[in-house]
């Protein structure tokens, strides 16, 4: 027994992955939901799958594959915060097998640990616990790259063509950004072919892409006027500078800055005993660039959401580089990023975090409600929604509750408050400190 559970061994692998599956269920619903998240899910709660296709594209980026498999969740098992995030869940614990299989397609004597490492990544434990599609992605990345290793092999195999298009297609209706991921693919094909002399490699792997992204078109070229009047609309513009490198660094795995380090440090010493080394860099680096240039093209604000896809190489390096090491910086190291992870996932669960549930439960107690901003009245009525037809006219009540929203510009809340101020209201009580803040007002003359 004790030879089956060792870090090679499928034995293992599904022991580590009843064990990860038991305890994502277990955190699931400990997190209240933030702001993306009931966004995305008052989508997936539509009442037909049509309004939901017909939705999706007036939002900037978005695509419609995550949005119907959260429908199919929250729509078959009930709504609540669990079947809303459990496709993500699902994804992580699939994703962490496909890293398995290509840590062990890599030759490595660990690859357990390569998919600890992975798992415990907590921009991935992140993901793997929010109704958003990032998860998915970096789950059909990774089987992408395995469909791309064994179409190597056997580039005359129309079957293993088939199945690697299909996952980048599918990639690209989960996330655009996930063609990062196959162009890496297509560059180490070229130098593969260069090497070889063969052009087959390239030539169907190229193919593969080419359909993939023809298969994705319509959707893009129907969507992408639209994605830009959200992003418009929504303010989301960013500027790309030099301050997105240190940015970058710091959240690379979101364990900080010695969190990073000690990941990249594992990567260069894999990449120094490999010889398909650019591959892996390829697999690191597109996914940061091509993300940086995406946002840049489109104006949009840069987040370390959308390079996700660099955990898988930069965990299955980093056990190489450990295994390349002697026995003792090896443990260091490794010790060390474990800790530095283990930290900082703790941090993620500890630091303060929206409680829209509770602010819309104090609301609905409140006979006039006041939002700020106007707009954000639909983030409460989710949770309660006679909240919906709950808004009235200040200076005609004697008790007003202003709902202030977190990203609310502090300007814009303070010249709301003033307005109240102004017409004779005095601020009384202050709830919910989580935020979304919930400010009770009253003029004493209206009262009886």
């Amino acid at each position: 027994m004790k030879a089956r559970l060792t870090g090679n061994s499928r034995a293992g692998l599904f022991l580590f992955l009843g064990f990860y599956a038991c305890a994502l269920a277990t955190l699931l619903p400990v997190l209240s939901l933030w702001l993306d998240e009931i966004y995305d899910l008052i989508v997936a709660r539509m009442d037909h799958l049509s309004d939901v296709l017909a939705y999706v594209p007036h939002v900037s980026g978005n695509v419609p594959l995550n949005y119907v498999v959260q429908f199919g969740s929250v729509h078959l098992l009930g709504f609540s915060a669990f079947t809303g995030r459990l496709p993500s869940a699902i994804s992580s614990v699939i994703a962490c097998a496909g890293v398995f299989v290509l840590a062990r397609r890599m030759g490595l004597r660990w690859p357990l640990l390569a998919t600890t490492i992975f798992a415990l990544f907590p921009l991935q434990l992140r993901y793997a616990l929010e109704a958003r599609p990032y998860e998915l992605a970096l789950c059909l990345s990774i089987w992408a790259t395995v469909a791309f290793l064994r179409l190597l092999e056997q580039p005359e195999s129309m079957l293993r063509a088939v199945l690697y298009g299909l996952c980048i297609a599918a990639g690209l209706f989960t996330f655009p950004y996930m063609l990062f991921v196959p162009l890496a693919h297509l560059a180490w094909a070229g130098l593969v072919s260069f090497r070889t002399q063969r052009r087959q490699p390239l030539l169907v792997v190229a193919l593969a892409l080419g359909i993939a992204g023809l298969i994705f078109a319509p959707w893009y070229l129907h969507s992408a006027a639209l994605w830009r009047t959200a992003v418009a609309i929504g303010q989301l513009k960013g500027t790309i500078g030099l301050r997105a490198f240190p940015m970058i660094l710091r959240e690379l795995v979101a364990a900080g800055y010695v969190g990073s380090l000690l990941a990249l440090t594992g990567f260069a010493y894999g990449l120094k005993k490999r010889q398909d080394w650019p591959l892996w860099l390829l697999y690191l680096m597109a996914p940061i660039v091509c993300a940086a240039a995406a946002d840049a093209w489109f104006g949009y604000f840069l987040a370390i959401r959308q390079m996700i896809f660099v955990l898988t190489p930069l965990a299955l390096l980093f056990t190489a580089g450990v295994e390349a090491l002697p026995r003792r910086p090896a443990a260091i190291l490794t010790a060390g990023l474990l800790i530095a992870l283990v930290v900082g996932n703790i941090s993620f669960f500890r630091r303060p975090r929206e409680d829209w549930r509770t602010a819309a439960v104090i609301l609905a107690g409140e006979t006039c409600v006041v939002y700020s901003p106007p707009d954000s009245r639909n983030l409460y009525a989710f949770f309660e929604p006679d909240l919906q037809n709950r808004e009235c006219a200040p200076g005609q009540q004697p008790r007003v509750a202003l709902a202030i929203s977190p990203y609310q510009p502090k300007d814009s809340v303070t010249e709301r408050q003033r307005q109240l101020t102004n017409s004779g209201y005095a601020e009384r009580a202050d709830f919910n400190p989580a935020t979304p803040r919930i400010e009770i007002y009253t003029r004493p003359q209206l009262q009886h």
